[in-house]
């Protein structure tokens, strides 16, 4: 809540006003053009018919994780599936 003194008359830089206004504006249209890219980027990373996720961005967790491990205690537990045949006959 703005309290004015009796007596006293607000002024407004309109200018600064609608400045504010279309930098958030465009902040808006950033974010949302930031939340694409990341939206693509994901599904470029993951594998559309299993849900995997591919090898290169993978490896970069990798390298994260353990980074992660060796600024804490130094503890890292790595589980590696391979899955073999999954290309093979598709019958039920």
């Amino acid at each position: 809540m703005l309290v004015v003194p009796r007596g006293r008359y607000m002024t407004f830089n309109l200018r600064a006003l609608w400045s504010d206004r279309l930098v958030a504006a465009e902040d808006r249209v950033l974010a949302a053009e930031d939340g694409a890219q990341a939206a693509e980027r994901e599904d470029d990373e993951v594998d559309a018919l299993t849900a995997a996720r591919r090898r290169a961005p993978g490896l970069v967790d990798i390298q994260h994780e353990i980074a992660r491990a060796n600024r804490g205690d130094g503890r890292l537990i790595a589980v590696y599936v391979d899955v073999d045949g999954t290309q093979g006959d598709q019958r039920h």
